[in-house]
């Protein structure tokens, strides 16, 4: 499941319901043994303020670690259902733009470059601004699929042509540097681990098609290139909060929303039947997963089936 947790406008604040809803689809997901692992492509929280990152932090151990405590939750009696689904799987996560945010009280405030989230989530993302290769997943019938991770978002200090529109606080930046570690450590998997089947995590969509400006990741063009160069034929991404799948070139761009921010727009989010040939070659099938009203209960189900619950 590729999705973002970024939780609307105010610091520590999300949605619970469409959280719980995710919550009980990770548990009937693992009950069937259908869930490997849960993937999160940024904005977990709404700033990079550290109490607002701890909250993130306390979220994703609700769903992924067995032990957590659901204590403080906004509903008490749902913290079962929390806990229920943290045996369902782990989580492999990284930064988004608003990750990384500086702090509000500065000039401009939430300039980019915020290292709060290397710290709360230093166990899960360890390379700073950089790339990071997660744990293989490793199943009997298949050759293991890795997932490697990289954060595009801007460094520290980067303003030049940003100031129009607040584009500092929605813009990325494929960097040569960021881009150079992806397929260093790209090249070195497949020499360690050559029938692995690799794909990429990132937080910004490259190339999406229609998206406003000041949220467009800059150089967008060359991770897709770099992916071609690797042989990567796919890329999860996230931040647009629309969910697309399109692709450019030989490679498949899966853009997830944004399960449980709070708000306007489609809470939505894939899930993904990943699949790694003999050559190594991975094949997706996915699911898109819409938040809807059915019978009185809100939940989330196959997008097809939530647009013809939706009111004409």
């Amino acid at each position: 499941i590729a999705s973002g947790l970024r939780p609307g406008v105010l610091p520590t604040s999300h949605d619970p319901m469409p959280l719980w809803s995710l919550c009980d689809l990770l548990d009937h997901h693992r009950e069937h043994e259908l869930v490997d692992l849960v993937l999160l492509t940024g904005d977990l929280a709404t700033t990079g303020d550290h109490a607002d990152l701890a909250e993130a932090r306390r979220l994703v151990c609700l769903m992924t670690d067995p032990g957590a405590k659901a204590t403080g939750l906004a509903v008490s009696e749902r913290s079962e259902s929390y806990r229920a689904s943290a045996t369902a799987a782990g989580a492999c996560l990284l930064p988004g733009n608003h990750d990384r945010y500086g702090p509000s009280i500065g000039w401009p405030p939430f300039a980019p470059g915020g290292v709060a989230f290397d710290k709360v989530f230093h166990r899960e993302w360890p390379v700073a601004r950089g790339a990071h290769v997660y744990p293989p997943l490793v199943r009997q019938d298949c050759p293991p699929l890795v997932i490697i991770g990289a954060d595009l978002s801007l460094p520290g200090g980067a303003m030049d042509g940003l100031w129009d529109k607040g584009a500092w606080m929605g813009r990325g930046a494929a960097d040569a540097s960021v881009l150079g570690a992806l397929q260093s450590v790209t090249d070195e998997t497949r020499r360690r681990v050559p029938e692995a089947g690799i794909v990429w995590a990132v937080h910004f969509a490259p190339e999406f098609a229609k998206l406003a400006e000041n949220l467009r990741l800059m150089k967008g063009e060359s991770v897709l290139a770099a992916a071609a160069n690797c042989g990567v034929e796919h890329v999860f991404c996230g931040h647009t909060h629309e969910s697309r799948q399109y692709t450019v070139g030989a490679c498949t761009v899966h853009c997830a929303g944004s399960a449980s921010s709070c708000g306007g727009g489609v809470r939505s989010f894939f899930v993904h039947g990943i699949s790694v040939d003999r050559s190594g070659r991975v094949l997706v099938d996915s699911v898109e997963y819409a938040y809807a009203l059915e019978t009185g209960i809100a939940h989330f189900v196959p997008r097809q089936e939530a647009d013809s619950q939706s009111p004409r």
